[in-house]
């Protein structure tokens, strides 16, 4: 799963790769190598992330808390 924000070269991507709760990460366009990506924001079990938007240039980030089945 993927949604992305955009900001110049830089994107903001909502990921569950190498993230089973999800994670933000950030990368520049000119530069999109793996070893290049920075993490912002981690889910866990307790904050798993559903979504991430942007907001009069701020991240607003929607998540679950202390979900259970």
């Amino acid at each position: 799963t993927l949604n992305h924000l955009e900001i110049g070269t830089k994107f903001y991507y909502t990921t569950n790769y190498k993230a089973p709760f999800k994670r933000v990460i950030t990368l520049d366009i000119n530069f999109p190598q793996e070893e290049n990506w920075k993490e912002i924001l981690v889910g866990d079990e307790d904050n798993i992330i559903e979504s991430v938007s942007l907001v009069m240039g701020k991240m607003v980030v929607k998540s679950l808390n202390q979900a259970a089945n």
